[in-house]
């Protein structure tokens, strides 16, 4: 029997975001999860690996380093990708 492996990402939560922001996301199963910040040029500025745990899941990012703008946040994991927006607004 084939599992497929599930992967969602939530909305950052203050956005926009000061200092600190909590990303939510949940996976079908524990493990590895690469969490990256890059700039809309692409320049990866932020890149954490957390272990997650089975289902729900929360990251909380410190973004106190950015300058006011627009960014992008993925998760990534077992071959899966998941991208949202985050603005920083000082």
């Amino acid at each position: 029997e084939i599992v497929s492996y599930t992967l969602d990402l939530g909305q950052n939560s203050p956005n926009p975001a000061d200092v600190l922001t909590s990303i939510p996301f949940s996976v079908s199963s524990a493990g590895v999860v690469r969490l990256s910040v890059v700039n809309l040029l692409g320049e990866q500025l932020i890149q954490e690996q957390i272990q997650a745990n089975k289902g729900q899941n929360s990251a909380k990012l410190d973004v106190g380093q950015l300058d006011s703008g627009i960014y992008l946040y993925s998760i990534e994991t077992k071959g899966k990708k998941l991208t949202k927006r985050l603005v920083i607004n000082r």
